[in-house]
């Protein structure tokens, strides 16, 4: 029952009516870019132009795209945590309750601590967040530390205890 999942958070940047506003807006340009190339309503007298549109048009409908796919996922088994900010990782980071010394929810200050929020820090102290100020606090044996940002930390630290960590 090892891969039994125990706790289950997917994490997105931006509300609903975000995405609406980016998908909205790259119709928009898709049908102008579709309109300056195909049909030849909007002919520019220089190619440049035309080009100087095509990339920007596919430049953001991809920027969009990675935007609209980042997440942070984290799934808690029997036998450790497992956090990805997808599609930057493709693998899950593992860390093992082997390995860990110390796993408890705290309240953080992502901009004094970390620089703010997504994947940060560097070395032996990094996190992986996408809003808030709470996480649970994974600290190795071997001393690194790692904070995951969660929006359940109820349910997260109900979890820890039954596993018998979250204590600080």
């Amino acid at each position: 029952m090892e891969n039994e999942v125990l706790f289950y958070e997917v994490q997105r940047k931006s509300p609903w009516w975000v995405y609406l506003i980016v998908v909205l807006t790259n119709i928009i340009m898709i049908y102008a870019l579709y309109q300056q190339i195909i049909s030849g309503l909007l002919k520019s007298p220089e190619i440049i132009n035309v080009i100087a549109f095509v990339f920007t048009v596919v430049s953001m409908v991809i920027l969009n795209l990675f935007l609209f796919l980042l997440r942070l996922e984290t799934i808690i088994k029997k036998n450790g945590v497992f956090v990805r900010y997808f599609p930057i990782h493709r693998k899950y980071r593992s860390y093992f309750f082997d390995n860990i010394d110390k796993c408890y929810i705290r309240r953080f200050r992502p901009i004094a601590e970390y620089g703010g929020w997504g994947i940060r820090g560097y070395g032996n102290n990094r996190s992986f967040t996408v809003s808030g100020e709470i996480g649970a606090q994974i600290e190795l044996k071997n001393g690194s530390k790692t904070l995951v940002g969660t929006h359940k930390p109820e349910e997260l630290g109900i979890v820890l205890e039954k596993l018998g960590f979250n204590k600080p």
